[in-house]
């Protein structure tokens, strides 16, 4: 594998932990190295967290908008 240096352009993961690599984060430089078997390892709801809902997020609450209607236990009887 080549080595990642300053200025290259990686593709990372987060992953969940404990992991045999002892570390949240890992990047490659060109594709993903599959002798690593990160899929059984990578925090999916973590990347869609990060990478999809904080983004959003920050458009909606540009517009005043929310991204989850908050929820409400209350009942009214008559």
């Amino acid at each position: 594998h080549n080595l990642i240096t300053e200025g290259d352009s990686i593709k990372y993961v987060y992953l969940k932990e404990p992991n045999p690599f002892k570390d949240s984060i890992i990047g490659w430089k060109d594709k993903i190295p599959k002798e690593l078997e990160l899929e059984k390892w990578i925090d999916y709801d973590k990347m869609f967290d990060i990478n999809l809902i904080k983004p959003l997020d920050k458009i909606l609450k540009a517009i005043n908008w929310k991204l989850e209607e908050p929820s409400e236990l209350e009942f009214e009887y008559e």
